[in-house]
C-alpha cells in the first residue's frame, strides 16, 4: 500500500498560486495571439506585384496556372494597398502550410487568398531575415477583386 505525505501548503495559498498562474497564462495568450503588420515594410509601393492564379477547368478537369504582373499604378494595386492599410491589426502567427487560388508576391513577401473565403495568409522575412507567416479572418469575398479582370 502506498501512502502519500500531504504537503503543508494551506489550500488558500495553493488556490492563490493557481489563480496567479492562470491569469499569467491568459495574459500571455491574449497579448501574443495578435500582431500588427505594416505592409509598407515588406512591399515596395513603386514596384509591381506578381500574381499567380490557379484556375480549375471543370470540363477538362485540369488546373491552369496564370501568371500576371500588377503594375504599381493600377487600380487593383491601389485597392490592395488600401486594404492592407486598413488591416494592419489582428494578424495571428501560423506555422501551417496553405494552398490558395491566388498568390500575390514581391521579393520575400507573399499573400495567399482563395476567392469567396474568409481568410488570408501573408508570409515574409522580417528584418532579421527570419521567415514569418500570419493569417487573418476577413469578411468572405473581401479580396475577391484580386481575381477579377
Amino acid at each position: 500500500m502506498l501512502i502519500f505525505k500531504q504537503d503543508n501548503v494551506p489550500r488558500q495559498e495553493m488556490n492563490k498560486h493557481l489563480r496567479f498562474m492562470m491569469i499569467s497564462l491568459i495574459t500571455c495568450v491574449l497579448t501574443s495571439c495578435s500582431t500588427q503588420i505594416n505592409f509598407s515594410e515588406y512591399i515596395d509601393k513603386n514596384k509591381p506585384l506578381e500574381m499567380m492564379i490557379m484556375k480549375y477547368d471543370s470540363l477538362s478537369q485540369n488546373t491552369k496556372l496564370i501568371k500576371l504582373s500588377i503594375p504599381a499604378n493600377s487600380d487593383k494595386y491601389k485597392r490592395l494597398i488600401e486594404w492592407a492599410e486598413k488591416n494592419k491589426s489582428g494578424w495571428q502567427s501560423t506555422p501551417a502550410s496553405y494552398i490558395s487560388e491566388i498568390c500575390i508576391s514581391q521579393g520575400d513577401f507573399r499573400l495567399l487568398y482563395t476567392p469567396r473565403s474568409s481568410g488570408v495568409v501573408i508570409g515574409f522575412s522580417d528584418v532579421d531575415k527570419q521567415p514569418k507567416q500570419y493569417s487573418k479572418s476577413i469578411m468572405a469575398g473581401e479580396l475577391d477583386f484580386l481575381g477579377e479582370g
